[in-house]
This record gives C-alpha cells, sequence and structure tokens, in this order.
C-alpha cells in the first residue's frame, strides 16, 4: 500500500493539529510497509545488520532512469543534519555513486571500500568544544567543593568555536557523533549494491523468483577480494518473500581470529512500492566482537577461550521515500554478547526487534553488569530521524543520545535546515530530553549542573543552547550563538566561585566570577524550549 497523502516538507507548515495528523497518517503507511518487510523475513528465516556513512558527491540521482530501483534503496542516506558535500548537503546527494554501483557503471575500489569504516565499532565521540572537563573553585552548590575538576562530558556545548576543526561547535559535535555511524550505513549500502548489481550480472539475472534465495557468496569475495584484504565472506544471498513484496539482502564478513575475531552482518529488507521512488524497508547492522573492557562487557557473556567479553555493535536503520520526500530513523547502540553458532540472523539474537524490523530502543539491560538473556542495550544509544525534501534543502533532525539507561534523561540535538536567498542556513537547539528508551525526543530544559557537586534535575531550566549558521562556500559560519552558562543549578555563579569558562584548562583568579545565564530561552509567552524551536520553523520528524 501506499500513503494516502504524500507527505511534501514543501508544502506550509500546517497547524500543530493538522501536523498531528499528518504525521499519524503517514508514520501508520511506513509502519505497515516496514512491518510486512519484517513478517515475510520471518517466514523466510533470514534478517541481519547494516551501515554506512555519507558521500561527498553533490550530484543527485533521477530514479527514473535506474532500473535496478525496483529492488534496491536508491536515494537513502543518512547523514549528520550539517554534513555537507560540495557546496549542499550532504544528504542531497548521497545517492548517485551507490546508483552507478547498483548499475555497474562503477565499480568497487579501494577508494569506495574502507574495512576500517566497516568494522568500526562505533563508540560514541565528542568534539573538543563539547563537555570538556571544566575546572571550578567555591562551587556554589557545596560549600565543601573547595576545588574540583567537572568529569568530561558533564558540560554541554562550551566554546562557540571547535578550535580543533574551526567549525561552530554544532556543527563539529553533530558530525562528531555521527560520522561513525554514517560511514558504516554508507559501507554496508555499497556492499548490498554490489550484490544487488550482481543479481543481474550473474546466473539469469532479474531479481529472485518469488519464494526463492540466491546464492552469490563466491560472487561477492571474488569481487572483494582486491579490495577487503583479510575479510572473508561468509555469507552473500537475496530472497525474495513468497508474495514478492520484499527483497532481502544479507551478507556475513569475517575478519581476524583469536582475541581480534570479529564479524559483520548487513541485511536489507526493502519493500518497493508503485515506482522506483516509493519504498520502504530497513538496513540493519550487527558488529561483533571481543572486549576487555568492563563497561561494554557483561560477566555472563565472557569469551571461554581468550576470557575477554564477547560485545557488539547494533544499529537499524529504518526508510521511507515517497517521491522527493525522504524520513529515516536510525538507532544505535553498544550491547553484550555474540550471535549464536550458524546463526541466520545476528540482528535478532543480540537486540529486541520492533514489528518494524528495527531495533527496540526500550529494551536495556539494568546495571547489575549482567546480560541475563536480555536482548537490550547497555550503552551509548543514539537515536537519529530526519524529514527530507531530496528535491530542496528543506530538512529537519532530530539527533539525540544518552550514555547509560540508568541515566535517566538524554541530550538532545533539533536541526532545521533551508535555503534562505538562495544561501543554506541552519537552526541547531540542543538540551536535554525525556529518557531515550521511551522518548518521543522532545527537548524539555536544560540541567546547568548535570553531574557536579550539588547537582539536582529535580527541574530542568526551561533554556536552550541555539546556534544559527550560515552556509559560505562548504563551511557553515555561525551567525547566532547563545550557549553559555555556569555550571550550577541556577546556571548562574556566585562572585565566590570560579570555573573554567573558556575551556582551556587553566583556572584564572577571577574567571567565571559573575557569570550570568546566557543560554536561549522560550519567547512570546511559549512555555517551553520545545515549543520555541518550533516557533523558529523545526518540525519534528515524522518518526523517532
Amino acid at each position: 500500500m501506499s500513503p494516502s497523502l504524500p507527505f511534501s516538507l514543501t508544502l506550509p507548515l500546517p497547524t500543530p493539529s493538522s501536523r498531528l495528523g499528518l504525521r499519524s497518517r503517514w508514520a501508520t503507511a511506513w509502519t505497515m510497509l516496514a512491518a510486512a518487510t519484517t513478517l515475510t523475513l520471518a517466514s523466510c528465516g533470514g534478517g541481519g545488520g547494516g551501515g554506512g556513512g555519507s558521500s561527498t558527491d553533490s550530484s543527485t540521482y533521477t530514479p527514473s532512469v535506474i532500473g535496478p530501483g525496483a529492488g534496491f534503496p536508491l536515494g537513502v542516506s543518512v547523514d549528520s543534519p550539517t554534513a555537507t558535500g560540495g557546496n549542499s548537503l550532504a544528504v542531497l546527494g548521497s545517492s548517485s555513486v551507490l546508483a552507478a554501483v547498483t548499475t555497474g557503471s562503477r565499480g568497487l575500489d579501494s577508494s569506495l571500500v574502507d574495512a576500517s569504516a566497516l568494522f568500526n565499532p562505533a563508540y560514541l565521540q565528542h568534539a573538543g568544544c563539547y563537555g570538556p572537563a571544566v575546572a571550578y573553585a567555591n562551587h556554589d552548590d557545596d560549600i565543601n567543593a573547595l576545588s574540583g575538576t567537572l568529569a568530561s562530558g558533564d558540560v554541554a556545548m562550551w566554546n562557540d568555536t571547535d578550535s580543533a576543526t574551526g567549525k561552530a561547535c554544532s556543527v563539529a559535535e553533530l558530525d562528531a557523533q555521527l560520522k561513525p555511524l554514517t560511514a558504516q550505513t554508507r559501507q554496508a549500502l555499497l556492499l548490498s549494491a554490489a550484490l544487488r548489481r550482481l543479481v543481474d550480472s550473474t546466473g539469469s539475472g532479474n531479481l529472485p523468483d518469488p519464494g526463492t534465495t540466491r546464492d552469490l557468496t563466491a560472487s561477492l569475495a571474488s569481487q572483494l577480494s582486491s579490495v577487503l584484504s583479510g575479510v572473508t565472506v561468509q555469507s552473500a544471498t537475496v530472497s525474495a518473500a513468497s508474495d514478492a513484496t520484499t527483497y532481502s539482502f544479507r551478507i556475513v564478513l569475517k575478519r581476524g581470529s583469536g582475541a581480534s575475531a570479529e564479524a559483520l552482518e548487513i541485511a536489507l529488507q526493502h519493500t518497493p512500492n508503485d515506482s522506483n521512488e516509493r519504498f520502504a524497508g530497513v538496513l540493519q547492522l550487527t558488529h561483533t566482537h571481543l572486549s576487555n573492557d568492563a563497561s561494554y562487557g557483561c560477566a555472563d557473556t565472557k569469551d571461554t577461550s581468550t576470557g575477554l567479553y564477547r560485545v557488539a555493535h547494533v544499529a537499524s536503520l529504518g526508510y521511507n521515500r515517497y517521491d522527493n520526500a525522504l524520513t529515516t530513523r536510525l538507532r544505535s547502540a553498544q550491547f553484550c554478547g555474540a550471535p549464536s553458532n550458524g546463526s541466520l540472523g545476528y540482528f535478532g539474537d543480540l537486540a529486541t526487534v520492533t514489528e518494524s524490523g528495527e531495533m527496540d530502543p526500550s529494551v536495556h539491560l539494568s546495571s547489575s553488569g549482567l546480560r541475563n538473556g536480555t536482548k537490550g542495550w547497555k550503552r551509548e544509544l543514539v537515536r537519529y530521524s530526519a524529514d527530507v525534501n531530496l528535491g530542496s534543502a528543506l530538512t529537519d533532525h532530530l539527533q539525540a543520545w544518552q550514555n547509560t539507561p540508568q541515566d535517566g534523561y538524554a541530550r538532545v540535538f533539533l536541526a532545521h535546515t533551508e535555503s534562505v536567498g538562495g544561501v543554506l542556513a541552519a537552526q541547531v537547539f540542543h538540551a536535554y530530553g525525556a529518557d531515550l528508551s521511551s522518548s518521543d525526543g522532545s527537548l524539555i530544559g536544560f540541567f546547568c549542573n548535570w553531574a557536579g557537586p550539588g547537582a539536582s534535575h529535580t527541574t530542568a531550566t526551561q533554556a536552550f543552547q541555539a546556534q544559527s549558521l550560515s552556509l559560505n562556500g562548504n563551511a557553515w559560519t555561525a551567525t547566532y550563538s547563545k550557549i553559555h552558562y555556569a555550571p550550577t543549578n541556577a546556571c548562574t555563579a556566585s562572585t565566590t566561585m570560579r570555573f573554567d569558562a573558556n575551556g582551556d584548562t587553566v583556572l584564572g583568579a577571577t574567571e567565571g566570577s559573575n557569570a550570568l545565564n546566557q543560554l536561549d530561552a522560550p519567547s512570546g509567552g511559549r512555555p517551553d524550549a520545545q515549543s520555541e524551536a518550533e516557533a523558529r520553523g523545526y518540525w519534528p520528524p515524522t518518526l523517532f
């Protein structure tokens, strides 16, 4: 089926009530398409991983001239909200190379395939301007805290510009968080595109008949032997559901042995619609490896031969395209455990799977340090959603992360981009959100003292960090920045307190004293940070 109403970001922003109705109809249609994918896969006994990144190719793809688009998600990519390619957003031009690989006009080579990106454990990264360790003296919230240092990650955006990259801090942080995931997604899509091409160029051609599976392991292994040194292709198959509504691509790669052994499963569950520009599906990625880090491992999932923890990075990317409207939903986290021997679905062995075939973020581990058979995440849950108009620069993104299930709150970035007078402009808003395992991604306000002396999470301050950006050439320039605050419950500092306000690791004699709250805040009678972001043009993505 197709959505009853095509979703178009080029339409004027609707009223709040009509927006909810539109989002509900689109979400329902997408869920039904993706659910059909998952249910069909269950009957085939398949399922598995995905990953990848963004392209710097700025050209766009014309779906109507791409034959293999009937069974492959051309036009799908996931990129940081502010990632660019040429003088445009990367998300608008990330599919042209995929189209070339799928149709055979370009083969895979060392300039495209990157084993380090494929097998990246995707631990959460931050820009230097975000969450530096902040020294303080005479902390206002605890008279006994005469001196100390806030742990790295306690504060949010701390400098307007990231000194290492020269980028506005919001741009640097969004890129740092998402880059490992976008790199994996791109790599997974490239290998899946090569597998799709092999379907046409090997054997009888065309997609498999309904209810059949085509084994292309030897063909893909031959193609990748020169570009993925040391990597073995264990399996490469393409299956068609019995009613031909869904096509399933599965690739399993392995490299190393003993303590360095790791495996990667990529699985794509694709449901075509009535044209090459209308489809839905889920890309899954499962990367399993060994680790000596107890913060990522569980005591009951150790490898008996090495004594190391068996751990995994698991991610899913749900996608729906309807003409120029692309909506995506990415979920990523670190898990304990490993797939069972001979498994036909690594993803489902480790993570709880939703009806739509995605990772279920509501299932997580306790603080016991044990998995106890629970298929839930342990650390570093990342959730990302985007609504993108592929014909323009109008996009809305929601990007959030939470270190552990026990944190109780998430850090949330909202981003809106559009073309203003022919120049790309972006607005980025950052604050805290509710527990990411069940949150809708809304901003609830700001905790200026997250984990310092006397920290209180009783009530969030109705404030947020904001930067407005303009794209000049291939670089964003900040035209507005309100991010500064004191790391106290009141977001201000007394005349006796000091803290490293400029983040240079040196605490000056009067530095930070009498600091004011310079965060952004709701205006015009609006009640909270979320309402203010929406009033400034941000539209919550359809799916989260």
